[in-house]
């Protein structure tokens, strides 16, 4: 049973590796992953993506995007405001 549960953090730590590695690979993040990314609930990610000219916000069809390397620039300014 030790084992078992050694083996199930082994396999968990590669699965966090790999989510880390594709989240700082990516260039758009989806809701979801702007979620994770930030540490933010959907609703208030939707409302970031829909702020107007927020320099960030990128909408194909149905669906909206954050533009990873913009929405990290936009976090420092936002940071240096207050």
């Amino acid at each position: 049973m030790f084992y078992n549960h050694v083996q199930q953090h082994f396999d968990l730590r590669k699965v966090v590796t790999h989510i880390e590695k594709v989240m700082n690979d990516k260039t758009l993040l989806q809701i979801n992953e702007l979620c994770a990314y930030l540490g933010i609930g959907e609703t208030k990610a939707r409302e970031l993506l829909k702020l107007p000219r927020n320099g960030f916000s990128l909408k194909i069809g149905a669906k909206w995007y954050a533009h990873k390397e913009r929405l990290d620039s936009w976090l420092l300014e936002q940071c240096d405001k207050y």
